[in-house]
């Protein structure tokens, strides 16, 4: 008899880049902190790599995943947040935007 194997419900991660859902849920809350006044844009690079969210000065904030783990840089390259878990990175994002928000007030 064979072994059956159950199909798996989730995609499985890549090593190396955004799933198109994470891609869509990062698009769907840029556009919230941009209707917040706390993004002036997004941008999505070499076909879900990374993708970018613009502060109100235009500065890009870039996510992106190499070898499993999730990554939040600002635009002097410096880690922000590092995660296996793209959702912390979000968080940490959200937060970070929110901030400097607060603080030009």
């Amino acid at each position: 008899m064979a072994t059956i194997i159950p199909f798996p419900n989730a995609m499985p991660i890549p090593v190396r880049g955004l799933t198109k859902q994470e891609c869509n849920i990062l698009d769907a809350e840029a556009a919230g902190l941009i209707h917040d006044g706390q993004a002036t844009g997004v941008s999505i690079h070499n076909d879900g790599q990374y993708m970018c969210v613009y502060d109100c000065d235009g500065e890009p904030y870039f996510i992106g995943r190499e070898e499993g783990m999730c990554y939040l840089f600002d635009y002097e390259e410096t880690m922000l947040a590092k995660s296996p878990r793209f959702e912390i990175v979000l968080q940490a994002l959200d937060k970070i935007l929110k901030s400097s928000e607060d603080a030009r007030l």
